[in-house]
Protein backbone atom coordinates (compact mmCIF):
# COMPACT_ATOMS: atom_id res chain seq x y z
CA UNK A 1 0.00 0.00 0.00
CA UNK A 2 2.91 2.34 0.67
CA UNK A 3 4.00 1.87 -2.95
CA UNK A 4 0.52 2.88 -4.14
CA UNK A 5 0.61 6.05 -2.02
CA UNK A 6 4.06 6.90 -3.33
CA UNK A 7 2.92 6.42 -6.92
CA UNK A 8 -0.15 8.60 -6.36
CA UNK A 9 2.03 11.35 -4.85
CA UNK A 10 4.44 11.18 -7.80
CA UNK A 11 1.60 11.39 -10.33
CA UNK A 12 0.24 14.42 -8.47
CA UNK A 13 3.72 15.96 -8.47
CA UNK A 14 4.02 15.38 -12.23
CA UNK A 15 0.66 17.01 -12.86
CA UNK A 16 1.61 19.97 -10.67
CA UNK A 17 4.53 20.79 -12.99
CA UNK A 18 2.45 20.47 -16.17
CA UNK A 19 2.99 16.80 -17.06
CA UNK A 20 0.14 14.42 -17.78
CA UNK A 21 -0.03 10.64 -17.45
CA UNK A 22 -1.88 8.72 -20.16
CA UNK A 23 -2.52 5.08 -21.09
CA UNK A 24 -2.62 4.08 -24.74
CA UNK A 25 -2.97 0.48 -25.94
CA UNK A 26 -0.78 -0.96 -23.21
CA UNK A 27 1.77 1.88 -23.25
CA UNK A 28 2.31 4.50 -20.56
CA UNK A 29 2.74 8.02 -21.90
CA UNK A 30 4.02 11.21 -20.30
CA UNK A 31 2.82 14.29 -22.14
CA UNK A 32 2.74 18.02 -21.55
CA UNK A 33 -0.75 18.85 -20.35
CA UNK A 34 -2.85 20.94 -22.73
CA UNK A 35 -3.12 24.50 -21.58
CA UNK A 36 0.06 24.40 -19.49
CA UNK A 37 1.40 27.92 -18.90
CA UNK A 38 4.34 28.92 -21.12
CA UNK A 39 7.78 28.34 -19.64
CA UNK A 40 9.87 31.35 -18.79
CA UNK A 41 13.08 31.42 -20.81
CA UNK A 42 15.24 31.96 -17.74
CA UNK A 43 13.67 28.97 -15.94
CA UNK A 44 13.60 26.49 -18.82
CA UNK A 45 16.67 24.53 -17.82
CA UNK A 46 15.51 24.19 -14.21
CA UNK A 47 12.09 22.93 -15.38
CA UNK A 48 13.78 20.39 -17.67
CA UNK A 49 15.75 18.98 -14.73
CA UNK A 50 12.61 18.89 -12.60
CA UNK A 51 10.71 16.99 -15.30
CA UNK A 52 13.60 14.57 -15.82
CA UNK A 53 13.78 13.73 -12.12
CA UNK A 54 10.00 13.34 -11.91
CA UNK A 55 9.89 10.96 -14.87
CA UNK A 56 12.75 8.94 -13.38
CA UNK A 57 10.91 8.72 -10.05
CA UNK A 58 7.73 7.53 -11.81
CA UNK A 59 9.81 4.81 -13.44
CA UNK A 60 10.91 3.51 -10.05
CA UNK A 61 7.33 2.50 -9.21
CA UNK A 62 6.20 1.75 -12.74
CA UNK A 63 3.75 -1.04 -11.85
CA UNK A 64 1.85 1.15 -9.41
CA UNK A 65 1.87 4.12 -11.79
CA UNK A 66 0.50 1.85 -14.51
CA UNK A 67 -2.34 0.78 -12.21
CA UNK A 68 -3.30 4.43 -11.75
CA UNK A 69 -3.19 5.09 -15.50
CA UNK A 70 -5.22 1.98 -16.34
CA UNK A 71 -7.81 2.83 -13.66
CA UNK A 72 -8.24 6.32 -15.11
CA UNK A 73 -8.48 4.97 -18.65
CA UNK A 74 -11.09 2.39 -17.64
CA UNK A 75 -13.04 5.01 -15.69
CA UNK A 76 -13.34 7.25 -18.75
CA UNK A 77 -14.12 4.46 -21.22
CA UNK A 78 -16.37 2.67 -18.72
CA UNK A 79 -18.96 5.44 -18.98
CA UNK A 80 -19.62 4.21 -22.54
CA UNK A 81 -20.33 0.73 -21.19
CA UNK A 82 -22.96 1.71 -18.62
CA UNK A 83 -25.79 -0.78 -18.96
CA UNK A 84 -23.60 -3.42 -20.66
CA UNK A 85 -23.04 -6.82 -19.14
CA UNK A 86 -19.74 -7.84 -17.60
CA UNK A 87 -18.25 -10.98 -16.11
CA UNK A 88 -16.26 -10.64 -12.89
CA UNK A 89 -14.01 -13.71 -12.58
CA UNK A 90 -12.99 -13.06 -8.96
CA UNK A 91 -16.65 -13.11 -7.89
CA UNK A 92 -17.84 -15.52 -10.61
CA UNK A 93 -20.77 -13.25 -11.38
CA UNK A 94 -22.32 -11.77 -14.51
CA UNK A 95 -23.94 -8.41 -13.95
CA UNK A 96 -24.62 -5.02 -15.47
CA UNK A 97 -22.20 -2.10 -15.33
CA UNK A 98 -23.90 0.69 -13.39
CA UNK A 99 -21.03 3.03 -12.52
CA UNK A 100 -17.50 3.94 -13.51
CA UNK A 101 -14.80 5.91 -11.70
CA UNK A 102 -11.04 5.69 -11.00
CA UNK A 103 -11.99 3.84 -7.81
CA UNK A 104 -13.43 1.00 -9.85
CA UNK A 105 -16.21 -0.27 -12.08
CA UNK A 106 -19.53 -0.91 -10.35
CA UNK A 107 -21.25 -4.12 -11.48
CA UNK A 108 -24.83 -4.70 -10.30
CA UNK A 109 -25.82 -8.36 -10.16
CA UNK A 110 -28.65 -10.61 -9.02
CA UNK A 111 -28.25 -13.35 -6.43
CA UNK A 112 -30.09 -15.50 -3.95
CA UNK A 113 -29.14 -15.89 -0.30
CA UNK A 114 -28.91 -19.40 1.08
CA UNK A 115 -32.31 -20.62 2.21
CA UNK A 116 -34.05 -17.67 0.57
CA UNK A 117 -35.74 -17.88 -2.83
CA UNK A 118 -36.13 -14.12 -3.15
CA UNK A 119 -33.91 -12.53 -5.80
CA UNK A 120 -31.72 -9.77 -4.44
CA UNK A 121 -29.52 -7.11 -6.06
CA UNK A 122 -26.01 -6.22 -4.93
CA UNK A 123 -23.12 -4.15 -6.23
CA UNK A 124 -19.52 -5.26 -6.72
CA UNK A 125 -16.86 -2.60 -7.29
CA UNK A 126 -13.81 -4.01 -9.07
CA UNK A 127 -10.88 -2.66 -11.11
CA UNK A 128 -11.67 -2.43 -14.82
CA UNK A 129 -8.69 -4.66 -15.55
CA UNK A 130 -10.21 -7.51 -13.54
CA UNK A 131 -13.41 -8.02 -15.55
CA UNK A 132 -14.47 -8.97 -19.06
CA UNK A 133 -17.07 -6.76 -20.75
CA UNK A 134 -19.66 -8.62 -22.80
CA UNK A 135 -20.75 -6.79 -25.96
CA UNK A 136 -23.42 -8.20 -28.26
CA UNK A 137 -23.14 -7.79 -32.02
CA UNK A 138 -25.83 -5.10 -32.06
CA UNK A 139 -24.30 -3.19 -29.14
CA UNK A 140 -20.94 -3.02 -30.91
CA UNK A 141 -22.31 -0.38 -33.30
CA UNK A 142 -23.63 1.66 -30.37
CA UNK A 143 -20.30 1.58 -28.53
CA UNK A 144 -17.59 1.73 -31.21
CA UNK A 145 -14.11 0.64 -30.07
CA UNK A 146 -11.37 3.13 -29.29
CA UNK A 147 -7.91 1.59 -28.75
CA UNK A 148 -8.61 -1.96 -29.83
CA UNK A 149 -6.49 -4.92 -30.92
CA UNK A 150 -8.75 -7.66 -32.25
CA UNK A 151 -7.30 -11.11 -32.82
CA UNK A 152 -10.25 -13.11 -34.14
CA UNK A 153 -8.78 -13.10 -37.65
CA UNK A 154 -5.47 -14.65 -36.59
CA UNK A 155 -4.82 -17.84 -38.55
CA UNK A 156 -2.86 -19.33 -35.66
CA UNK A 157 -2.13 -18.64 -32.02
CA UNK A 158 1.42 -19.99 -31.92
CA UNK A 159 2.69 -17.11 -29.79
CA UNK A 160 0.44 -18.16 -26.87
CA UNK A 161 2.54 -20.13 -24.42
CA UNK A 162 -0.43 -21.55 -22.50
CA UNK A 163 -1.99 -24.62 -24.14
CA UNK A 164 -5.20 -23.94 -22.24
CA UNK A 165 -5.46 -20.35 -23.47
CA UNK A 166 -4.58 -21.34 -27.03
CA UNK A 167 -7.39 -23.91 -27.01
CA UNK A 168 -9.81 -21.25 -25.75
CA UNK A 169 -8.94 -18.91 -28.60
CA UNK A 170 -9.46 -21.70 -31.12
CA UNK A 171 -12.83 -22.39 -29.51
CA UNK A 172 -13.81 -18.71 -29.52
CA UNK A 173 -12.92 -18.40 -33.20
CA UNK A 174 -15.15 -21.36 -34.07
CA UNK A 175 -18.02 -19.65 -32.23
CA UNK A 176 -17.43 -16.24 -33.83
CA UNK A 177 -16.54 -14.74 -30.44
CA UNK A 178 -14.06 -11.88 -30.77
CA UNK A 179 -11.80 -10.64 -27.98
CA UNK A 180 -10.46 -7.09 -27.92
CA UNK A 181 -8.37 -4.84 -25.74
CA UNK A 182 -10.12 -1.52 -25.30
CA UNK A 183 -8.69 1.27 -23.13
CA UNK A 184 -7.58 -1.11 -20.39
CA UNK A 185 -10.60 -3.40 -20.63
CA UNK A 186 -10.88 -6.84 -22.17
CA UNK A 187 -14.08 -6.99 -24.22
CA UNK A 188 -15.75 -10.13 -25.51
CA UNK A 189 -17.76 -9.23 -28.62
CA UNK A 190 -20.50 -11.77 -29.33
CA UNK A 191 -21.44 -12.70 -32.91
CA UNK A 192 -24.87 -11.76 -34.31
CA UNK A 193 -27.81 -13.43 -32.62
CA UNK A 194 -28.60 -16.90 -33.89
CA UNK A 195 -25.07 -17.79 -34.99
CA UNK A 196 -24.03 -19.46 -31.71
CA UNK A 197 -25.70 -20.68 -28.53
CA UNK A 198 -25.75 -17.89 -25.89
CA UNK A 199 -24.98 -20.36 -23.09
CA UNK A 200 -21.93 -21.65 -24.95
CA UNK A 201 -20.69 -18.13 -25.59
CA UNK A 202 -21.09 -17.17 -21.92
CA UNK A 203 -19.37 -20.34 -20.75
CA UNK A 204 -16.44 -19.53 -23.05
CA UNK A 205 -16.20 -16.06 -21.49
CA UNK A 206 -16.18 -17.66 -18.04
CA UNK A 207 -13.41 -20.02 -19.17
CA UNK A 208 -11.35 -17.04 -20.34
CA UNK A 209 -11.94 -15.47 -16.94
CA UNK A 210 -10.33 -18.46 -15.27
CA UNK A 211 -7.16 -17.65 -17.25
CA UNK A 212 -7.47 -13.87 -16.92
CA UNK A 213 -3.79 -13.22 -16.10
CA UNK A 214 -2.55 -15.10 -19.17
CA UNK A 215 -5.33 -13.57 -21.27
CA UNK A 216 -4.45 -9.99 -20.32
CA UNK A 217 -0.75 -10.60 -20.86
CA UNK A 218 -1.37 -11.87 -24.38
CA UNK A 219 -3.98 -9.24 -25.30
CA UNK A 220 -1.82 -6.37 -24.03
CA UNK A 221 1.13 -7.65 -26.03
CA UNK A 222 -1.03 -7.73 -29.15
CA UNK A 223 -2.39 -4.24 -28.42
CA UNK A 224 1.13 -2.82 -28.01
CA UNK A 225 2.22 -4.60 -31.18
CA UNK A 226 -0.62 -3.02 -33.16
CA UNK A 227 0.05 0.47 -31.77
CA UNK A 228 3.79 0.41 -31.17
CA UNK A 229 4.92 1.34 -34.68
CA UNK A 230 3.36 4.78 -34.17
CA UNK A 231 5.78 5.42 -31.30
CA UNK A 232 8.89 4.72 -33.37
CA UNK A 233 11.25 7.67 -33.03
CA UNK A 234 9.71 8.85 -29.76
CA UNK A 235 11.80 9.39 -26.65
CA UNK A 236 11.24 7.14 -23.69
CA UNK A 237 12.48 6.48 -20.18
CA UNK A 238 13.92 2.99 -19.65
CA UNK A 239 13.62 2.27 -15.90
CA UNK A 240 15.69 -0.92 -16.12
CA UNK A 241 18.74 1.13 -17.14
CA UNK A 242 17.85 4.48 -15.57
CA UNK A 243 18.26 6.26 -18.90
CA UNK A 244 16.35 8.11 -21.58
CA UNK A 245 16.31 6.47 -24.97
CA UNK A 246 14.53 6.30 -28.31
CA UNK A 247 11.99 3.73 -29.48
CA UNK A 248 13.31 2.29 -32.74
CA UNK A 249 10.60 -0.28 -33.47
CA UNK A 250 7.98 -2.52 -31.88
CA UNK A 251 7.22 -6.14 -32.79
CA UNK A 252 3.80 -7.76 -33.12
CA UNK A 253 4.23 -9.19 -29.62
CA UNK A 254 4.60 -5.73 -28.08
CA UNK A 255 8.35 -5.99 -27.46
CA UNK A 256 10.09 -2.71 -28.29
CA UNK A 257 13.62 -2.14 -29.58
CA UNK A 258 15.13 0.84 -27.79
CA UNK A 259 18.46 2.63 -28.08
CA UNK A 260 19.76 4.45 -25.04
CA UNK A 261 22.96 6.07 -23.82
CA UNK A 262 24.57 4.49 -20.78
CA UNK A 263 25.02 7.21 -18.18
CA UNK A 264 28.25 5.68 -16.87
CA UNK A 265 29.98 4.52 -20.06
CA UNK A 266 28.65 7.26 -22.32
CA UNK A 267 28.12 4.71 -25.12
CA UNK A 268 24.87 3.98 -26.91
CA UNK A 269 23.32 0.53 -26.56
CA UNK A 270 20.32 -1.28 -27.98
CA UNK A 271 17.95 -3.30 -25.80
CA UNK A 272 14.68 -5.16 -26.26
CA UNK A 273 12.02 -4.84 -23.59
CA UNK A 274 8.27 -5.20 -23.21
CA UNK A 275 6.46 -2.01 -24.13
CA UNK A 276 4.88 -1.82 -20.69
CA UNK A 277 8.36 -1.53 -19.16
CA UNK A 278 8.80 1.92 -20.72
CA UNK A 279 7.52 5.44 -20.19
CA UNK A 280 6.94 7.03 -23.59
CA UNK A 281 7.78 10.75 -23.46
CA UNK A 282 5.21 12.09 -25.88
CA UNK A 283 5.97 15.81 -25.79
CA UNK A 284 3.83 18.29 -27.70
CA UNK A 285 6.91 19.68 -29.36
CA UNK A 286 7.31 16.41 -31.25
CA UNK A 287 4.35 17.12 -33.49
CA UNK A 288 4.22 20.90 -33.32
CA UNK A 289 4.61 22.88 -36.55
CA UNK A 290 7.62 25.07 -37.10
CA UNK A 291 7.62 28.01 -34.79
CA UNK A 292 6.17 31.24 -36.06
CA UNK A 293 7.90 34.53 -35.18
CA UNK A 294 5.43 34.89 -32.31
CA UNK A 295 6.42 31.43 -30.99
CA UNK A 296 10.15 31.93 -31.42
CA UNK A 297 10.56 32.54 -27.69
CA UNK A 298 9.71 28.87 -27.10
CA UNK A 299 12.46 27.55 -29.36
CA UNK A 300 15.14 27.69 -26.68
CA UNK A 301 12.93 25.71 -24.31
CA UNK A 302 12.41 23.06 -26.96
CA UNK A 303 16.13 22.86 -27.66
CA UNK A 304 16.86 22.45 -23.97
CA UNK A 305 14.23 19.76 -23.60
CA UNK A 306 15.50 17.81 -26.58
CA UNK A 307 19.12 18.07 -25.37
CA UNK A 308 18.15 16.94 -21.87
CA UNK A 309 16.31 13.85 -23.05
CA UNK A 310 19.16 12.90 -25.35
CA UNK A 311 21.68 13.11 -22.54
Amino acid sequence: MAENRTAAMLVARAEAIGLELAYDSGFLLITHAAGSPPRREDAAEMIVEMEKSTIAALGECLDEVREIAVARSCAARGLDFIGRRAYVPSEQIVGEISGSSPSGIVVRYSHFNRGDDQERKSNATVPGASLIIIVSGSEEQEVPPTSVAAIATMSAFTSISSDKLRALFERSRSLGLRLEHDSGFIAAVFPPAGTAEPDELEETVRAFGRSLWDLRKFMLGRARGARGAEFAGRRCWVPAFGAFGTVKSCGDDGVAEVTYQDKFLGSRFTCHCAGDALLIVDGAEESAPSASPEQESESAWRRLLRRAFQS
